[in-house]
């Protein structure tokens, strides 16, 4: 089980975030940092791609340190996803020894297995990211299904972008999909620490006490902003017993 790090203080500035990681893992900082100055060098040709590449490299080390038990590894996946793809070649090709009538009941069969490996491996990709999630924050679990799905989603969105990046033949010029794939690591990390539960506490506290029976709506909306921790949501339903909150509460699928 990996050790949590947690601070002392409810501040918590970029630079000390840093430190906690290197103190984490020094070949994260290192992706991130090489990332980041990728990225500051516009006159590469190649620096989006480079940067994807340190940036997918990156969620590579986090899932790695927070490893995830999973039926099949991504590379037994794909050792026979590579097989099933050279006898499907092997059933289309008119040279080979498969007889003609033969020849499409085998290729429906090898196209048929195809897809199950590739579903097989989205399946196990989403479920190595909630798993990743749900180490980071160990709330992560208590958050309504639709939170989990979503977030989970993100981490397997991100993950695919970078890739499509990194493999790329083509100049790469959307930086912003770099970007915003590290902004989200970052941020993923950051409920590691959980270095702002205080003061989102205490933030909670104030905009409850705004409660007036007619502002749930509002009020719902400014709160949200403080959810991606799980303990800080826990918390807050805890203190709301108002009926007006339930309409918000249902919208947003916290009772799925």
């Amino acid at each position: 089980m990996t050790n949590r790090h947690e601070l002392d203080g409810e501040s918590f500035s970029s630079d000390e975030f840093m430190r906690q990681l290197k103190l984490l893992n020094q070949n994260l900082v290192d992706r991130l940092e090489g990332a980041k100055l990728s990225l500051a060098q516009p006159d590469n040709p190649m620096h989006v791609q480079q940067a994807a590449v340190s940036a997918r490299s990156a969620m590579e080390i986090v899932s790695d340190y927070f490893p995830v038990a999973a039926p099949v590894t991504k590379a037994q996946l794909v050792q026979e996803i590579n097989r099933t793809v050279d006898l499907l070649e092997a059933a289309l090709d008119p040279l080979s020894n498969i007889v003609e009538q033969n020849r499409q009941v085998s290729a429906n069969e090898k196209l048929n297995e195809l897809r199950r490996l590739l579903k097989l491996k989205e399946d196990t990709t989403r479920q190595k990211a909630f798993g990743v999630m749900s180490q980071i924050d160990p709330r992560f679990e208590s958050l309504p299904p639709t939170i989990q799905e979503k977030r989970g989603e993100l981490w397997v969105s991100n993950w695919k972008r970078l890739s499509g990046l990194v493999h790329s033949r083509d100049k790469v010029t959307a930086r912003v999909f770099v970007e915003e794939s590290l902004d989200f690591l970052q941020e993923t990390l950051r409920y590691y620490f959980q270095p702002t539960v205080l003061a989102s506490v205490a933030t909670i506290d104030e905009l409850i006490s705004k409660f007036n029976g007619d502002n749930a709506k509002e009020l719902f909306e400014l709160a949200s902003a403080l959810f991606t921790n799980g303990a800080v949501l826990e918390y807050f339903l805890a203190q709301i017993d108002e009926v007006e909150w339930l309409p918000e509460l249902i919208e947003r699928g916290y009772f799925d």
